[in-house]
């Protein structure tokens, strides 16, 4: 996946790891033209059985 630097600052928000990001880490993040990163994710669907 490729993001512009502010989509992966918006990213980052999203983790735990945004706690530990200082201000000079964020500015430079969402200065990159662009971000490169590998995602790894399952989507569930649950259905009530009655």
């Amino acid at each position: 996946m490729v993001l512009s630097g502010q989509q992966a600052v918006n990213l980052l928000q999203m983790t735990p790891f945004a706690w530990k990001a200082n201000e000079k880490l964020i500015a430079e993040l969402s200065e990159v033209e662009a971000f490169h990163c590998n995602t790894d994710f399952f989507i569930r669907i649950y259905k009530k059985i009655h």
